[in-house]
């Protein structure tokens, strides 16, 4: 018999041994998930952050416009699902879009987070030929969703914040 190859024989030797190699366990799996948590975490919170490295968006948006006056390194994609799998795969550090799209990316999944503060607000339009008659009747539609609270609902239902 080597050294440790002792066991022991009473029942309370027993538990005291279960019991140990459990908080033994519990202590090993705790600093596991502090080290995994630590190098999940963002260290981008400000568009400072971005300077210098590796930002996706999606080409011919205000997106693009915006980041190329940056000093960053932009990498441009056809579509912001391009570009999301960039990040997943680490070729960028990080995404800059639309805040409804992403928003709603995030909301669907967890894995990743919107940090810091909008760059620019921008509003959005229904396009419509010119003399149409659908102008009136969505304009009072429009209103009438905003006057009752509903498209606030409606932004919450669709682009929960997860910040």
């Amino acid at each position: 018999m080597g050294y440790g190859d002792k066991s022991p024989v009473s029942v309370v030797g027993r538990l005291v041994v279960i019991v140990w190699m459990f908080t033994g366990l519990f202590v090993v799996a705790y600093f596991t998930a502090a080290i995994t948590a630590d190098r999940l975490e963002s260290n981008i919170s400000d568009l400072i952050d971005l300077f210098g490295k590796q930002v996706a968006t999606v080409a011919d948006t205000t997106s693009a416009r915006y980041m190329n006056q940056q000093p960053v390194k932009l990498i441009e994609f056809e579509q912001v699902e391009d570009a999301y799998k960039a990040l997943k795969a680490g070729q960028v550090q990080a995404l800059v879009y639309d805040s409804p799209t992403l928003l709603y990316q995030t909301s669907q999944n967890r894995e990743y987070q919107i940090v810091g503060e909008l760059f620019a607000e921008q509003d959005y339009g229904i396009v419509l030929p010119q003399g149409s008659h659908y102008r009136e009747p969505i304009n009072r539609i429009i209103l009438q969703l905003q006057e009752d609270g509903e498209l606030t609902n409606l932004e919450q239902k669709w682009f929960p914040s997860n910040q």
